[in-house]
């Protein structure tokens, strides 16, 4: 388990990574010729690959671990994390979406700029609490459950 634990705290800092990435590029492009199309594209492919695996990752490994430890306060924040995967998939879809029409098109239009970046900083903000969470509540609860 330790090498799960180890594995998933190693994509959390990819994660931060590529968020940060996007966010940087959208923000500097401003909707016009993105500057580093190459990094943005492999930002979302990231999302669309690794992020999903790793969600998959806890909720099939650590997270029923967890549940039969029945703490009834560690349940509730499993739920609220599991709850926050499908919110940042959904954004993450979305990103998706406006992110492959800038790179399609060349540029993007004010109000899809202002959305993608609203999106972008809105993971961020969640991820920033999740990530937290995970690693400071969640993983050491591991230890209760060998």
């Amino acid at each position: 388990m330790k090498d799960i634990v180890w594995t998933l705290c190693a994509t959390h800092r990819e994660i931060e990574r590529a968020l940060a990435c996007l966010i940087r590029i959208a923000k500097e492009s401003s909707g016009g010729a993105l500057r580093e199309p190459a990094a943005f594209a492999e930002g979302l492919r990231f999302f669309r690959v690794v992020a999903p695996e790793h969600s998959a990752t806890e909720e099939e490994t650590v997270f029923p671990r967890l549940r039969c430890a029945v703490q009834p306060e560690l349940v509730r924040l499993l739920d609220t994390l599991e709850e926050e995967h499908g919110c940042a998939d959904r954004a993450h879809d979305e990103a998706d979406r406006l992110g492959r029409l800038w790179l399609a098109n060349g540029r993007l239009s004010t109000a899809e700029t202002a959305r993608l970046t609203a999106i972008l900083e809105g993971l961020s903000g969640l991820y920033e609490r999740h990530i937290r969470l995970e690693e400071s509540d969640v993983f050491p609860s591991l230890s209760l459950t060998q």
